[in-house]
Parts: structure tokens; sequence; C-alpha cells
């Protein structure tokens, strides 16, 4: 994995396949945070792309992302 930080709220991360050195899945965690209040964090957000294999082994071109997901985690408020 390779990991990146965007500062202030943001984590990207590339799954690399070792063998070959590709990168087979992106993804970014992301904090939606209310600056106008009192700083708490209303949300994670989770985006994730797979990345399919190239259909010609010899050209990169040919990747193309196979799968998405997008998550988002809220906490749970006390009076539900």
């Amino acid at each position: 994995m390779v990991i990146t930080e965007l500062d202030p709220d943001t984590i990207l991360i590339n799954e690399v396949d070792k063998t070959s050195g590709r990168i087979v899945m992106t993804s970014s965690l992301s904090l939606v945070t209310d600056y106008t209040a009192d700083n708490s964090v209303l949300q994670l957000i989770q985006v994730s792309h797979e990345v399919a294999a190239p259909k010609n082994a010899a050209s990169a071109k040919d990747n193309i992302i196979e799968g998405h997901q997008v998550w988002r985690f809220r906490r749970k408020d006390s009076r539900q």
C-alpha cells in the first residue's frame, strides 16, 4: 500500500500488486467536519475504485475502473 495524507482531512490509499507493481485499488477516506460550530466530525466518507487488469499485458492504457464503492458513515444520534 502507498498512503498519502492530504491535510487536513483526507487520506489517499493505493493498493499495489507486489509482483507486477500495478495499482489494483484506489481509495480515499475523508472526514466531514463542522467548522462553523464545535469542529465535530459529521461523517467519514470512503470511496474506492477497483482497477481491472489490462486486456493486453503490453499496454497499461487498457486499465479500466471495474468497480466502485462509496460509503458514508455517520455518528449515531443519541436521541435515536
